[in-house]
């Protein structure tokens, strides 16, 4: 049995068993239009991203962090299909939020801030894309137990500089990939 087979019968179950909008429905809703993304269906999975975060948003609300989750995905299948401003647009509201609601060095918003430098610096908006990699590199550096944020983060940081023509600083931070993440 496939992923996207497995995931799909439990979806069949839980939206007969639970109801369409339970959060444990939405939720395996929203890990399939994940994969079929990941699988390049671009279309279906937007479709479906589309109604988990219209169903969120009704059932638990703007601000529910499963909801600016399933957003997020959202985002990221606009990225992928090269729609950028969609795709910033999205991911900038759900940034807001999460500084409003997490605060700005919370490993959610700092992760927001990784996928918003990267749409920006895939739209050559080089400036934009900087500023917020550099602060979620330099807040994941600060957080202990972060390492997967932390590398994301600078890595994205390494591509923007290398896009910039930045060999320096690219370098430097490259070289922190590899050490542990300061006190």
């Amino acid at each position: 049995m496939t992923a996207d087979s497995l995931l799909t019968t439990v979806l069949r179950i839980w939206e007969r068993e639970l109801g369409p909008e339970h959060t444990y429905t939405l939720t395996v809703k929203n890990n399939l239009c994940d994969l079929y993304r990941r699988q390049g269906h671009l279309k279906q999975a937007e479709t479906m991203a589309r109604s988990v975060v219209e169903a969120r948003r009704r059932v638990l609300g703007a601000d529910n962090p499963g909801t600016r989750t399933a957003e997020l995905n959202l985002a990221q299948i606009w990225e992928d299909a090269g729609r950028y401003s969609e795709a910033s647009r999205m991911a900038t509201s759900v940034l807001e939020a999460r500084r409003r609601i997490l605060g700005v060095d919370h490993p959610q918003t700092l992760h927001t801030e990784t996928m918003l430098a990267r749409i920006f610096r895939k739209s050559h908006r080089l400036d934009e894309a900087l500023s917020f990699a550099l602060h979620a590199a330099e807040g994941t550096e600060q957080a202990s137990g972060r390492s997967e944020n932390r590398s994301a983060a600078i890595s994205e940081l390494c591509s923007i500089y290398a896009a910039r023509g930045d060999r320096k600083s690219e370098a430097l931070w490259r070289a922190r990939l590899t050490s542990p993440p300061t006190p």
